[in-house]
């Protein structure tokens, strides 16, 4: 069953080379409790000199970012990540760095959400008529609105490189500025 907190499974790599499987889940949001319980992997270890932890598994971290992050522990960077992921969202954090519009650290993936996301829309459409709603750029006359094709504003805003979007499944879909 999948947590809501992203976690990693630390394994005891000592042990594993020797063929006994010797790892802990523990949630990855505090780099301080990661380090703890590699500690108690170490002194635990059913192999005489074990001294290397590595991650064997993510859970709640997303394909994208568990590929990137790699088995050896830098906690910090882990910890950054899992915090993020538990403010902002997978699916955001996921997209932001699938397309690789940032480095992979937490701080420029948290800017980059801050400063360019526009939200979840059914389509680019609809994107793109609430744009222009919001800037005031709608025909006074709502009926002349509907004669506007907003399905083409949106593809031009995305094919222009305005934008970029995630789709998450039918009708959900993220968008970004492209900056």
């Amino acid at each position: 069953m999948a947590s809501s907190t992203p976690r990693v499974y630390l394994a005891d790599l000592a042990a594993y080379n020797n063929g006994h499987l010797h790892g802990v889940w523990v949630d990855a949001t505090d780099s301080t409790d990661i380090q703890a319980a590699a500690d108690k992997l170490i002194e635990s270890s059913p192999v005489e000199g074990a001294e290397e932890v590595v991650v064997h598994d993510y859970d709640g971290f997303g394909s994208v970012i568990a590929s990137r992050l790699g088995e050896t522990g830098d906690w910090d960077k882990v910890a950054e990540i899992a915090e993020l992921i538990a403010d902002k969202g997978l699916e955001l954090v996921e997209a932001v760095m699938g397309q690789g519009v940032t480095g992979d650290d937490a701080d420029s993936i948290k800017d980059y959400i801050d400063e360019n996301y526009q939200g979840v829309y059914k389509n680019l459409e609809d994107y793109a008529y609430r744009f222009h709603e919001d800037m005031g750029d709608l025909p006074k006359d709502e009926w002349f609105a509907n004669y506007i094709d907003w399905e083409a504003v949106g593809r031009d805003l995305e094919l222009g490189g305005d934008v970029w979007t995630h789709e998450v499944g039918y009708g959900e879909v993220h968008v970004f500025w492209n900056r």
